[in-house]
């Protein structure tokens, strides 16, 4: 789910800090929306850079608030050729590693794809749905199963900010992709993601685009999504 060539000049470049920060201005916004006795789960990718982990776990126990890390990409457990994946380089870091274990009853990091509704039932250790806050910041290509997976329902109240591939569709030819973005993937790109998530109830309340690194051709588009009518409403004016 995640994309497998990761560069960690990415997730350091100023339009990536950006994209970020509007993430987490989303999440302290919607954390008080709510009371701090009702059960949360943040989901991320957090690959080479944790500043918003980091930030989040600041304030999830006080917000009763889990924390779920993934890596999306499961068979990248060790070495392969030159590429190091984010999990193995992670879980080998000694100061990443005293971090993770000096919060694990808060976080759990996960060598697999971003979870459904059920594995947040087991990260929040509770038999019913919690609220969910996802940033799938995939940054490949919007198929039909991403889109798929990031549509499926949630408790009503949650977020999910979505990070695709903006390019052009010469590019995307040979994925499985919705039909509406099938023969002009870049023109239709917002329209397409945003009919796919309403199918699951979704609406959206922010759209940004962005560049991979400032000087990048590549551009990303992230879609802030929310459940609730109450929710939309304060999410839309950050």
């Amino acid at each position: 789910m995640q994309a497998t060539g990761y560069d960690t000049r990415i997730a350091n470049a100023s339009p990536k800090i950006s994209a970020r920060d509007k993430v987490w201005k989303s999440l302290t916004k919607w954390l008080p929306l709510f009371s701090p006795i009702r059960q949360k789960v943040l989901s991320t990718l957090p690959a080479s850079n944790w500043e918003l982990e980091e930030k989040a776990v600041k304030i999830a126990r006080p917000n009763n608030m889990k924390l779920a890390a993934y890596e999306g990409v499961e068979e990248y457990t060790s070495r392969e050729g030159s590429y190091v994946s984010p999990y193995y380089h992670n879980t080998r870091n000694p100061s990443r590693v005293k971090w993770l274990n000096d919060n694990e009853d808060i976080l759990t990091y996960l060598n697999m794809r971003m979870g459904d509704e059920d594995v947040a039932k087991i990260i929040a250790n509770t038999k019913t749905s919690p609220l969910q806050f996802k940033w799938l910041d995939s940054c490949g290509v919007a198929t039909q199963s991403l889109l798929d997976y990031a549509s499926q329902p949630a408790k009503t109240g949650s977020v999910i900010f979505v990070t695709v591939y903006a390019n052009s569709h010469r590019n995307t030819r040979k994925f499985n992709l919705p039909e509406s973005l099938r023969w002009n993937y870049q023109g239709n790109l917002v329209k397409g993601v945003r009919e796919e998530m309403e199918k699951g109830g979704w609406r959206c309340f922010d759209v940004l685009r962005y560049k991979a690194k400032s000087h990048s051709c590549s551009w990303m588009l992230q879609m802030g999504f929310t459940n609730s009518t109450r929710v939309w409403r304060e999410l839309k004016l950050i």
